[in-house]
C-alpha cells in the first residue's frame, strides 16, 4: 500500500514533446505558405507567358557552325538565319516555341488542377478525425500525392516523346548556306538533323537556367 501511495503522490510531468510538436508544426505551416504563393506565382506568369506575343525559341545544332548564314527548310522554303550560341561549337536559328507554348499550357492546367485538389485534401483532412476507408486511414493528402505521381509520369512520357523528334517548324532534312568573309561567293550544303535525345535535352535545357552567369557557366577565353 505505501508504494501505490508514493506512485499516485508522483505529480504528473507535462509532456515533453510539446515543444518539439509545435516547432515541427510551425515549420510545416511556413513551408506550406511557400509552396501555395511559389504555385501561383508559378501560374500567373505561365498565365502572361501563353497570353503574352509570339515567341521564338532556338534550336543549336553543329551542323550550323562553320560560316553558316543561313538555313532553308525543304518544302515550306521558311529561311533561318544563323546566329552565334553562347556554347562553342555549334550555331543556333530560330523557331516559332510551339513545344513552350504548350509547355505553359500544360502548366496552366496542371497547377490549376494542383491547388484545386490541395483544397479538396486540406478540407478532407478536417472533416477525416481518424475515420477508415477500407481499413486505410483518411487523414492523409492521398489526393494530392497521387496527382502528384500521376504528373510526374505525364511530365516524363512527354519529355521522352520530345527528346524522340525535331522541334515544329524544322524537317530532318535542310539546306545549311555558308559563305567565308574571305569569299566572293558562297556554297550551299545539304544536311541531316537528328533529333536531340537526352543529352540534347540537358544541353539546351542547362544553356537557359545558366546563361545568366556569364563566364562562371561558360568558362573565360583568352583574347
Amino acid at each position: 500500500m505505501t508504494v501505490s501511495r508514493d506512485v499516485e503522490a508522483i505529480p504528473q510531468k507535462p509532456h515533453d514533446d510539446v515543444l518539439r510538436h509545435t516547432i515541427v508544426a510551425l515549420f510545416a505551416f511556413i513551408f506550406l505558405l511557400i509552396m501555395i504563393i511559389l504555385q501561383i506565382m508559378a501560374l500567373v506568369f505561365a498565365v502572361k507567358g501563353r497570353n503574352g506575343p509570339d515567341k521564338k525559341v532556338k534550336w543549336c545544332s553543329p551542323a550550323f557552325r562553320d560560316f553558316a548564314v543561313a538555313v532553308v527548310v525543304p518544302g515550306t522554303c521558311d529561311i533561318y538565319p544563323v546566329t552565334n550560341s553562347s556554347s562553342y561549337g555549334i550555331g543556333c536559328i530560330e523557331l516559332p516555341a510551339r513545344q513552350q507554348a504548350d509547355w505553359l499550357r500544360g502548366t496552366i492546367v496542371c497547377l490549376s488542377a494542383s491547388l484545386i485538389v490541395q483544397a479538396m485534401d486540406m478540407a478532407l483532412l478536417r472533416c477525416a478525425h481518424g475515420r477508415r476507408f477500407r481499413g486505410v486511414k483518411m487523414q492523409r493528402p492521398w489526393l494530392t500525392m497521387f496527382s502528384g505521381v500521376l504528373i510526374l509520369i505525364v511530365l516524363i512520357t512527354f519529355s521522352v516523346f520530345n527528346a524522340g523528334r525535331l522541334p515544329p517548324g524544322i524537317s530532318n532534312i535542310v539546306w545549311v548556306f555558308r559563305k567565308s568573309a574571305k569569299e566572293t561567293h558562297g556554297s550551299v550544303c545539304r544536311g541531316t538533323l537528328n533529333s536531340p535525345g537526352l543529352r540534347g535535352m540537358i544541353i539546351g535545357w542547362t544553356d537557359g537556367l545558366f546563361d545568366s552567369w556569364g563566364s562562371v557557366y561558360h568558362g573565360s577565353t583568352l583574347s
